[in-house]
């Protein structure tokens, strides 16, 4: 039952540290769920321990909200059973059983308003105090996530922590028989406001801790989610886990829904921008981008749209994206025209660069050796001097398509240790 954590069930018959020793031989890492603030009804914990309970003004046990059918009672955070029985708990399941990466939810629920034992801590110096009991008895060496968890309470405690609601088979919350009073609600769960969150909480990555926007939901069979609505929910779990955010910018929005990030990226290619705008509003949208955030216009920039597969034309001092589908996003990557051989975007990976390891130019002659981590189909753009007279990727031969003036494009297949070759006619030799 939820409070008796250290009671596994009839299927777990072979016991806990065996079922952690049966996970490592399989390569993977053991991880574990807990509550380790809340206790339902019927629970061995409440039964022996009730003095454990939170409780109101008027000595009748708090609830932890609507939760698994029911309503769970809130411990409180500063009773020192409830202490040792956090170390207790963290103790044997990492140390004992073997599990080295613990996930523990719904935290809120030790920060709730009640009469403590502790008369004189607030709400957040409770679960402050209590988390730093449970991280000295995991250990530093065991990988702590924190969720549903005010956000201060965990700086410094977690290694990763869920930075938003979970997300949901749906882009509004619904949550029958509730739905219509739910919909605008902007904790329940569900792909809007998942997707708002982590974007807004983009800056804490790798400085807080590792932000965990929960799973991503592809399946069809049980969801109500749009293809567009997929597409904004892997760009912005993308952003906010596969990519070096740190120097990301939430660029200046409006309050019809537009949210625009500016992700500077570099590589063996050069510097470029991940540009991503979403549309979390109902309609669909007209945006650009500034000229001021574009460092000078976009009229010197070359720009590809990773969803529509599609170069932009970026005449005039701002990037115009048109129209930004309702629930959509447009994902592009801009970068500063050279004149030279140059990597303009692809659909290969979410960064559009990120999978060059090396990039070579000589006369007549370009190579570039590619890192994805398993075979991808997708398209490239190439800036060249001239039309390619020989191309080929891992030996087999490669066909070119000329789109405008020096830019040119070409369908892909690549693998690990991918090597394109690309050959022309330097014009000043004719």
């Amino acid at each position: 039952e939820i409070g008796d954590w250290l009671e596994p069930s009839s299927k777990f018959q072979l016991g806990m540290d065996a079922l952690a020793a049966e996970i490592r031989r399989a390569d993977l890492q053991p991880g574990l769920w807990m509550a380790p603030f809340l206790a339902r009804p019927g629970s061995q914990l409440l039964s022996q321990h009730s003095d454990w309970v939170l409780r109101d003004r008027r000595g009748r046990p708090v609830r932890a909200g609507y939760v698994w059918g029911g309503f769970p009672r809130a411990l409180d955070a500063t009773h020192p059973g409830v202490l040792d029985a956090l170390a207790i708990w963290t103790e044997t399941a990492v140390h004992r059983w073997g599990f080295p990466y613990l996930k523990l939810d719904f935290l809120y629920a030790g920060g709730l308003r009640g009469e403590r034992w502790a008369a004189d801590k607030t709400g957040a110096q409770a679960l402050r105090q209590a988390l730093e009991v449970i991280r000295a008895a995991a250990g530093k060496d065991c990988h702590l996530v924190g969720c549903g968890c005010p956000l201060g309470s965990g700086i410094g405690i977690f290694d990763s922590m869920r930075i938003g609601p979970d997300v949901g088979p749906h882009w509004r919350p619904r949550y029958k028989p509730f739905s219509l009073f739910l919909r605008r609600d902007p904790s329940m769960p569900s792909v809007h406001n998942a997707i708002r969150n982590m974007l807004l909480r983009l800056p804490l990555h790798h400085r807080w801790w590792l932000n965990d926007p929960d799973c991503l939901i592809l399946r069809e069979e049980g969801s109500d989610l749009s293809p567009v609505e997929i597409e904004a929910l892997i760009t912005a779990v993308a952003l906010t886990s596969e990519l070096p955010v740190e120097n990301a910018q939430l660029l200046p929005s409006s309050r019809d829904g537009i949210y625009r990030i500016m992700l500077p990226l570099s590589g063996p290619i050069g510097e470029w921008a991940l540009i991503a705008v979403f549309n979390l509003g109902d309609q669909n949208r007209r945006a650009q981008i500034p000229a001021h955030a574009l460092g000078g216009g976009a009229g010197r920039l070359h720009s590809v749209d990773f969803w529509q597969a599609r170069y932009n034309p970026t005449e005039g001092p701002d990037l115009q994206l048109g129209e930004v589908v309702a629930h959509g996003v447009r994902l592009l990557a801009v970068r500063p025209r050279t004149g030279s051989p140059q990597w303009v975007g692809d659909t290969l990976h979410i960064s559009q660069g990120g999978i060059v390891r090396d990039w070579s130019v000589s006369e007549g002659k370009l190579e570039v050796a590619l890192r994805p981590d398993r075979a991808v189909q997708g398209r490239i753009w190439l800036t060249l001097p001239a039309r390619p007279e020989k191309a080929d990727l891992d030996g087999t031969p490669l066909r070119f398509g000329h789109i405008t003036e020096d830019l040119y494009r070409a369908r892909v297949e690549v693998h690990p240790g991918s090597v394109l070759r690309v050959h022309w006619q330097d014009p000043d030799d004719d």
